[in-house]
């Protein structure tokens, strides 16, 4: 591995899209070049040429085919991506990367995840989707068509992320970056076994049932601490009142 830098081979789920994945992946390229650093990004795209070389820099942008359909709006999967595997092997020989990172199972990021395997590199993974956000987006659909969807959606959100920092605070860790919410629950010692299958659970079937499941996980894993005052009136001075004392919403800590 190079003394100075690393030389990271990137293979992002998306580059030219609007989302996070995509907004964050622009950043790094754009960090690298202002800093020299040594970086090939390998992505989907329309571009001629398909491999560009600029100092350190270097991007391959290899074009999705008839058979690509579409995971999510904005989000395209092409099975028959792997028809670039040549190029792109003999574009990374050349550039002699020291770690390959990945954003996702794409098509992309499985590539990548083999051939970290196939040339003995090791493999970055990042996580780019917030857990309780993730809950309440897929239940905007579902829920639109009642009358208070939007405050179920956002009571799903809450429950997610609030079910997750109570077992934060009982294990005394202190809450993480929001995109590492549930992989630093899963690390603590002391939580009901299958509190974060649970909560995932919630996010995908964005039930009330899912949602009983996670509530009744909590309050039979221990005793918890009560508001003197009860929870109506400490929900108010915590959301309601708290500008009186300048405090930041409870939402917002």
């Amino acid at each position: 591995m190079s003394a100075l830098a690393p030389r990271v081979a990137y293979f992002p789920d998306s580059f030219h899209e609007i989302n996070g994945v995509a907004h964050t992946s622009r950043q790094f390229e754009a960090f690298t070049r202002r800093r020299s650093l040594p970086f090939l990004c390998v992505r989907a795209g329309n571009r001629k040429p398909r491999l560009l070389v600029e100092g350190q820099l270097q991007t391959l942008e290899l074009r999705r085919g008839f058979l690509s359909f579409y995971l999510d709006k904005g989000l395209t999967f092409d099975p028959g991506f792997i028809r670039h595997l040549p190029l792109i092997v003999r574009t990374l020989k050349e550039f002699r990367p020291d770690i390959i990172h990945i954003t996702g199972p794409s098509e992309n990021g499985m590539l990548g995840a083999a051939l970290a395997n196939h040339l003995h590199l090791p493999l970055a993974a990042s996580w780019h989707t917030n857990v309780h956000e993730y809950a309440a987006r897929r239940s905007d659909r579902l829920l639109r068509y009642f009358q208070n969807g939007h405050d179920a959606a956002q009571a799903i959100e809450r429950l997610a992320l609030f079910a997750s920092r109570l077992m934060l605070a009982h294990n005394r860790v202190l809450y993480p970056y929001h995109k590492w919410l549930l992989r630093t629950v899963a690390e603590v010692p002391d939580r009901p076994d299958d509190f974060v299958d649970l909560v995932r659970a919630l996010a995908i079937e964005r039930t009330p049932a899912a949602a009983e499941a996670v509530v009744m996980s909590l309050l039979l894993f221990r005793e918890w601490p009560q508001a003197p005052a009860g929870w109506s009136t400490q929900f108010m001075l915590d959301s309601e009142w708290n500008w009186l004392d300048g405090e930041p919403p409870i939402d917002d800590l």
